[in-house]
Formats: C-alpha cells, sequence, structure tokens
C-alpha cells in the first residue's frame, strides 16, 4: 500500500545518485540509497536506477527528481554534465545529448513508479531544502559542477542557470571551480575562487543571505565566510533530499 505521507526524493548526480524517504516535515523516513553514476548516462540508465532505488526505499505517493540539467515541465533540455565524457569541462557525448534532448523525464519515470512524479533543477531542491521562508534566500551547490537556487519568502523563483557564467577570465563557473578543477589546485586557490564566486552570486541576485551545500561545501573554512556582504552559512547535506518536501507542495 502507498504511504500517502512519504515521498521518494531522487538526487541526480555526475558522480552519484541518492534516494531516500522523506516526510512532510523534511524527516527522512529510510537509509539514503546510493549507485554509482558514471557519465556519459543515457536516460534508460537513469530511469532504471531510479525505479531499481525506490525498490529499495519503500513505499511512497509520489517521487521528486533533482536534475542536474534544466528541466521544464518534466522535459530535459540540457543534461549537462550528465552527458560530459569525462565530468565538468569535458567533451559532451553526441549520442548521449541527442538521447537526453527533449526527453520526458517525468513521464518515463511516472510510468515506472506509479506515482506522480516531479522533476526539478537539483540545486533548487536543494534550495528549498536550505530556505528558512524570509525574504531572499540563495543556495549554491558545490560538487562535480555548480549549481543555483534562488526563493523568496519561501517560494521557489525560476532557475536561471549560471553554471556557464564565465569566470575568472578563463572559463565557465562549472569549469573553474568543478570537482575536476579542485583537484588539480591548492586547496587555498579554491578556496578563493569560491569565495570570488559567492561574491558575485551575492550581487547578481541582490540576496539577504546566502547558503553554500553540497559535497564540496564541507571542504570550506566556515570561519572565513563572515567577509561577505550578507551572511553565508554551509549547511550539511542531505538536503538535496530533504528539499523534495518543499517542491512537490509548490509543483
Amino acid at each position: 500500500m502507498l504511504d500517502p505521507e512519504l515521498i521518494l526524493a531522487v538526487d541526480l548526480g555526475a558522480t552519484s545518485t541518492k534516494a531516500a524517504l522523506v516526510a512532510r516535515d523534511g524527516s527522512l523516513q529510510s537509509t539514503i540509497r546510493r549507485r554509482r553514476t558514471r557519465p556519459p548516462v543515457l536516460p534508460d540508465e537513469i530511469v532504471s536506477a531510479i525505479e531499481q532505488l525506490g525498490s529499495r526505499c519503500g513505499t511512497f505517493s509520489r517521487a521528486v527528481i533533482g536534475f542536474p540539467g534544466i528541466v521544464e515541465s518534466g522535459r530535459v533540455k540540457l543534461p549537462d554534465n550528465l552527458a560530459a565524457v569525462d565530468g565538468p569541462g569535458s567533451p559532451r557525448n553526441p549520442d548521449a545529448l541527442e538521447a537526453w534532448k527533449d526527453f520526458d523525464l517525468r513521464r518515463a519515470v511516472a510510468a515506472r513508479l506509479g506515482v506522480p512524479v516531479v522533476v526539478a533543477n537539483d540545486a533548487d531542491v536543494a534550495a528549498m531544502g536550505c530556505a528558512r521562508g524570509r525574504g531572499r534566500e540563495l543556495t549554491v551547490t558545490l560538487g562535480s559542477g555548480v549549481g543555483t537556487g534562488f526563493v523568496v519568502d519561501g517560494v521557489l523563483q525560476g532557475h536561471v542557470e549560471y553554471s556557464v557564467l564565465e569566470c575568472f577570465g578563463e572559463g565557465e563557473v562549472d569549469v573553474m571551480v568543478g570537482e575536476a578543477t579542485r583537484k588539480t589546485l591548492d586547496a587555498n586557490e579554491w578556496e578563493s575562487r569560491v569565495h570570488s564566486l559567492l561574491g558575485e552570486l551575492i550581487s547578481r541576485f541582490s540576496c539577504d543571505r546566502c547558503y553554500v551545500a553540497g559535497g564540496n561545501a564541507r571542504r570550506l573554512h566556515r570561519d572565513q565566510l563572515h567577509a561577505f556582504a550578507v551572511p553565508v552559512w554551509v549547511v550539511d547535506e542531505p538536503v538535496g533530499l530533504v528539499g523534495a518536501v518543499g517542491v512537490a507542495d509548490q509543483a
């Protein structure tokens, strides 16, 4: 029997896919299940992975998928790093790009799971997991690439893709601050780049506060985040899962 109070939250990433059941109050109600993601990834692989992870989590009445790219009405417009041969900055696989083009991920997953499905950008889901519901709240996710989500007075705003923004006069944000580049840099140099990016985004969004989430957020020194024009907080995971409740409510 389906549990009307539980949502299957799925966080798709360029290196791993995570899923768990989330209650209405945002609490996790199952173990977080993980599956390795090896780009380039085709749609059928992702749909099958979600189905398998869902079966391991338990029963639920709907699902929310955080997708690491641009989606509109459940259809994929840009698969971003899922189509990359070897992560951010590497060439896109043409077959993967073609397979993802306008792919109706919401419909495909709903057919497998047998429940209503919402698909949103993964950083938008994280933003709903971080937001307190007051003022202009920006969330920046640091992982394989970089994502942004913006919430105003508790309402998720339309997604703006900043991962392709040119930065440092050298290349796109996703490349210059993403995981592949981080591994090649001195830790202080990478953190300096992140600080520059946060300053730029805080200015662009005119936000009241900023949250930093994602796998690489933990690498930042929290005691060095006081120099910005607004409060900046590092938020521990799994905001990319618990934010599913807010996204589902506003769908």
